[in-house]
This record gives C-alpha cells, sequence and structure tokens, in this order.
C-alpha cells in the first residue's frame, strides 16, 4: 500500500511503497553508505556492497511477506532514507516491535529526514497497530542515542563491549519508547 504520510519541502514519507527495482538498489545503496559512515544498521552491519545488497533483500522480503513496515523517504523520485518496524515471532510478543535499519543518505542527514521518518512510523505503530512500545539498540558513542532520546526513548539497559570493530569494542545500548502509556509510569525505579 502506497500512501505519503508527511511532507517538508520536498521530501515525502511513504509507507510501503512499491519496491521497484530502483526503489530496492536506493535502499541498499543508502544501507552500505550508511553503515560505511560508521552507522550500523543492524547487530553485524555488513561489510560489502554485496552485504549490504543481502541485507536489504531479507528486509524487504519481510515486509512484502506482511511481517514487518517499511517508510521510505523520497525527494522527487529518489529515495534519500528508510526505517522499518520489525515485528517478534512470539505470540507473546506482538505489543512491540523492533525499529531497524532507520538510514539517510550521508548527504541528508541532519536535515530532518530521520526524525519524519521515525515519527511517521511512531504515528503508525501508536494509531493504527496500537502498540504498547517500540524498542531498539544503538551502538554507544555514535550519537544516534542523542538523536532517539530527542524522540522519547529512554536507555534501559545496557550491553558492555557487545560489538567488536576494528578500532576496538563498542557498547550497545537498549532503548525503549512507550506509545501507549505515560513514559514516566512505564519503569518505575529502574532509571532513577
Amino acid at each position: 500500500m502506497t500512501s505519503p504520510l508527511s511532507e517538508i519541502g520536498t521530501v515525502t514519507i511513504v509507507r510501503h511503497p512499491e519496491l521497484t527495482e530502483q526503489v530496492r538498489a536506493d535502499i541498499a545503496d543508502i544501507w552500505h553508505a550508511t553503515t560505511a559512515n560508521g552507522t550500523p544498521l543492524e547487530e553485524d552491519p555488513p561489510r560489502t556492497k554485496h552485504d549490504s545488497v543481502n541485507a536489504a533483500d531479507r528486509a524487504l522480503a519481510a515486509v512484502e511477506r506482511g511481517d514487518d513496515h517499511l517508510w521510505v523517504a523520497f525527494d522527487g523520485p529518489t529515495v534519500i532514507g528508510a526505517v522499518f518496524l520489525v515485528a517478534n515471532a512470539s505470540r507473546s510478543e506482538q505489543h512491540w516491535m523492533h525499529v531497524k535499519a532507520m538510514m539517510v543518505r550521508p548527504s541528508r542527514q541532519r536535515g530532518g529526514v530521520g526524525s519524519l521518518l521515525l515519527e511517521a512510523a511512531h504515528r503508525y505503530a501508536q494509531v493504527e497497530l496500537r502498540l504498547d512500545r517500540l524498542l531498539l539498540t544503538v551502538r554507544r558513542g555514535t550519537g544516534a542515542a542523542e538523536f532517539y532520546e530527542r524522540h522519547g526513548y529512554r536507555v534501559v539497559g545496557w550491553l558492555p563491549r557487545v560489538t567488536r570493530t576494528p578500532s576496538g569494542d563498542r557498547d550497545n545500548w537498549s532503548m525503549t519508547r512507550e506509545m501507549q502509556s505515560d513514559p514516566d509510569d512505564a519503569y518505575p525505579g529502574l532509571l532513577q
């Protein structure tokens, strides 16, 4: 289903756009460029362009099966960003989803595109899916945690030295955003 959700300037956010060969190629290209730029989009980031294409294909196949959700940012016909909401396999965990592979073409970062993508996904998660919360994992020291905190996420867990990189081991933070309840009541006493 294609439906424009929001626009700023010439940027349009579309949920579940038609996955043409060009859209697929653009998403894989942004996946690779974002990862090469030092921002991991998944726990084991792709190392080559071929790895990025495979990672994007797996994520897009889950969208096509109806398991996951996708929002794509377009500037005219050009894909400049995307974000996925990934479902849980367990029936007892259907009240929350993962935010995965949030990506914006490096030349378009820090211009509001990521915020538009995330807010469109939030609106859908809250209004249409009626989710209780969204969860994501970020690598400490990339600036991602601060971005997500500005969008209502809170750090709820920390995995020390869980990601090995050529420049050393990195910590991951688990973050969550409550969608239906007061976030101050979600984890009483946990983060005081």
